[in-house]
């Protein structure tokens, strides 16, 4: 049978953390064990939930899966932190407790990996929102030759659960646990910076399923995109049109709640690259046309 040509192959640990998913995680989970890949372990690293998680972990008979308990609440990247120090497989997947994988993501991942001798590989994904509505990350083609770290400071294109990388690197370059959205944004970037190989499977493998306690719905946007704009910004200073497209986006994610601070972005965009979309969207800003079109937007979907 299939499911018997990967046992002698090399072991492969998933990690997933979660906090209080004790209604959804199981399909996650099914999403794993029934992988054609099969030598695999499953840590499922508990980050102090409070409902029945753990409970009904237990009640899983298969003897590829490992429940890790923190004591409390410490969150998502100290979470797949820890999974990982205690991980046994050559390489690591990285899942969460609300998406599902395609049935042979690992196996096209393994082969692709072993082909292109890469330290990291990623896919794309379905991404669906609350909503219901469907995007596919990346959305466009996506070359992984010339400066990749100027591409990746552009935005993010790496899904952390389209994730496949070597157990070495996943010890040495840690998601860190400062930062609350954007974590594979901010992870991708370190791996780039300390010189890994990323490889691109440009096939669907994973589905993510935002929740309503997502850190896409959770945390606030306009911060999330200002940290990483901090935090990076001797690295974006060169390129002025990351710069831009920074400036923009912080423009967008205020306009909303101060107009003001968001024709200053606009300005900033400008300034650093002329763009059509910008200065529409600038004018749209001034005329207060944005927070109309917004608040129709909200009341159609209520």
């Amino acid at each position: 049978m299939k499911d018997n040509i990967w046992n002698e192959n090399e072991l492969i640990s998933v990690v997933i953390p979660t906090y209080n998913r004790a209604y959804i995680i199981f399909k996650s989970i099914e999403s794993v064990l029934n992988q054609t890949y099969r030598n695999i372990e499953l840590i499922i690293v508990d980050d102090g939930s409070t409902d029945d998680t753990v409970k009904n972990l237990r009640n899983i008979k298969d003897k590829r899966l490992q429940i890790v308990q923190l004591e409390k609440n410490s969150g998502m990247c100290a979470a797949r932190n820890a999974g990982t120090k205690v991980s046994k497989g050559k390489y690591i997947a990285i899942h969460d407790s609300d998406d599902i994988w395609d049935l042979e993501k690992l196996e096209k991942q393994y082969k692709f990996m072993k082909k292109t001798g890469c330290d990291l590989a990623f896919c794309q994904m379905r991404r669906i929102n609350v909503n219901g509505k469907e995007q596919i990350v990346p959305n466009k083609d996506i070359t992984m030759d010339g400066d990749l770290y100027h591409k990746l400071l552009k935005g993010s294109f790496i899904p952390s659960i389209t994730i496949m990388m070597k157990n070495e690197l996943a010890n040495k370059v840690e998601f860190d646990p400062e930062v609350r959205r954007f974590t594979d944004w901010d992870f991708a970037l370190r791996v780039v910076k300390a010189n890994y190989k990323i490889s691109y499977l440009p096939e669907i493998l994973a589905t993510s399923y935002i929740q309503n306690d997502s850190s896409a719905v959770t945390e606030n946007k306009y911060k999330s995109i200002e940290f990483i704009y901090k935090r990076y910004k001797d690295e974006i200073m060169p390129y002025p049109d990351v710069h831009a497209i920074f400036s923009y986006n912080l423009g967008v994610n205020c306009s909303v709640n101060n107009r003001k601070l968001a024709n200053i972005h606009f300005m900033n965009s400008l300034k650093l690259q002329f763009s059509w979309k910008v200065l529409f969207r600038l004018i749209l800003n001034k005329l207060g046309v944005t927070n109309i079109l917004k608040s129709i937007k909200r009341s159609l979907t209520q």
